[in-house]
């Protein structure tokens, strides 16, 4: 999915209009209209505010690849790690 869709979704998503958007990226409405209809790209200070508005990654806004909404694997880190492998080496 192209950035440009993303933002469209997540726009919607969040119930908000372009001018509403637009208003927080301190943008034109134009300037939302034309990330949304791939014409132009945000600036990388206004990626990261859209990215904080509508609490997403830059991975998740930027990468093709990844789809809005897609569950990612979680690693098991730090002392759970260390139980679980205790866990899995004791266990008959």
């Amino acid at each position: 999915m192209k950035l440009s869709e993303k933002i469209v979704e997540l726009r919607k998503i969040n119930g908000m209009t372009q001018e509403e958007l637009a208003s927080i990226c301190n943008v034109s409405r134009q300037s939302i209209s034309k990330w949304e209809a791939d014409i132009a790209l945000p600036e990388t200070e206004k990626l990261l505010t859209l990215g904080k508005t509508f609490h997403v990654s830059m991975d998740i806004l930027l990468k093709d690849e990844l789809e809005l909404g897609a569950v990612k694997a979680v690693h098991i880190c730090g002392r759970n790690a260390v139980r679980e492998k205790k866990r899995q080496r004791y266990e008959g």
